[in-house]
């Protein structure tokens, strides 16, 4: 194996990872709606992963191990994915919020940043801003090196 495959097998495996998490949250409730479906071929279809691939993931997406980005804009990027799969089918779920909480403690961000998080997640919610604001708010609290353990 040369030191490209190495490094592409590795990028694949942190991919399948990621979206392995996302199929988790968008299974949560037992099913994944048409929007979450949708949700999860655009982040996918980023990755290089092919709806194929998709599918075959969706079926035994237990199996595959989790992967910490060692990137931190990497794991922002992973962060968003996972809220847009929460947002997907229009609500958000008690137990979405507990995945949400734990998947920001794998991360390393710290606790009171992910309450933070929190409030503005459900205050955005309820107001329905446009979403674009949000998602600054979000990368301005993140880029902040105070906000990771």
């Amino acid at each position: 194996m040369g030191i490209f495959s190495f490094f592409s097998d590795s990028k694949s495996e942190n991919n399948k990872s990621h979206l392995k998490n996302l199929i988790s949250v968008a299974m949560s409730d037992g099913s994944m709606d048409t929007n979450e479906a949708k949700a999860l071929l655009s982040v996918a279809t980023r990755l290089g992963i092919t709806e194929i691939d998709v599918r075959q993931m969706v079926t035994d997406y237990r199996d595959i191990k989790f992967i910490l980005p060692k990137d931190r804009k990497d794991r922002i990027q992973q962060f968003w994915d996972l809220i847009m799969i929460i947002l997907a089918d229009g609500k958000i779920e008690e137990h979405e919020m507990k995945i949400f909480e734990n998947f920001a403690a794998k991360l390393g961000i710290r606790k009171a940043i992910t309450s933070g998080l929190v409030r503005k997640f459900a205050e955005w919610t309820t107001k329905k801003e446009p979403l674009g604001a949000f998602k600054w708010e979000f990368i301005e609290l993140l880029t902040d090196t105070h906000s990771w353990e």
